[in-house]
């Protein structure tokens, strides 16, 4: 029986990947995220979303299954706290003023990551607080359908 039934070593792999020579792609994500800025690029694998939502090749290989295997990526010894950790960091960098705030609610995937992890986790205080921040509370609400229709 395998230890990673959801093969999430793929996003570790792509987390912990060289970026240049600024450090790993999820370090430069978060230095940049200080800033207020983004590379669409990491989004398949440092904001996960549902598979069937995404287009390309990167989230074919990088979208999520479902609930289950959300859960199980909330719940990972490293993948869930980075996960929070980039939206605390989004959170800290939006004080920056409207045009970050802006910026950073543009993040292609941003609220569908938001909207699916708070499904797995209800109430989780800073995804409340960063889809309130970047999105007036509202959920992305092509994954809500998607959701609904694949828990019938």
């Amino acid at each position: 029986m395998s230890n990673d039934p959801f093969n999430l070593a793929r996003f570790d792999v792509a987390q912990s990947a060289p970026e240049g020579t600024a450090g790993t792609a999820y370090e430069c994500a978060v230095a940049d995220l200080r800033t207020g800025h983004w590379h669409d690029h990491w989004t398949p694998f440092l904001l996960p979303q549902l598979r069937s939502l995404g287009f390309g090749e990167a989230y074919g290989r990088y979208g999520l299954n479902d609930l289950q295997e959300a859960l199980a990526y909330w719940d990972h010894p490293t993948l869930g706290p980075r996960l929070r950790h980039l939206f605390s960091v989004a959170i800290d960098a939006s004080e920056g003023g409207p045009a970050v705030l802006a910026g950073l609610a543009a993040i292609k995937g941003q609220r569908s990551c938001l909207t699916l992890f708070l499904r797995v986790a209800p109430g989780d205080a800073l995804l409340s607080r960063a889809l309130a921040r970047f999105y007036r509370g509202k959920p992305c609400r092509k994954t809500l359908a998607h959701l609904e229709r694949s828990a019938r």
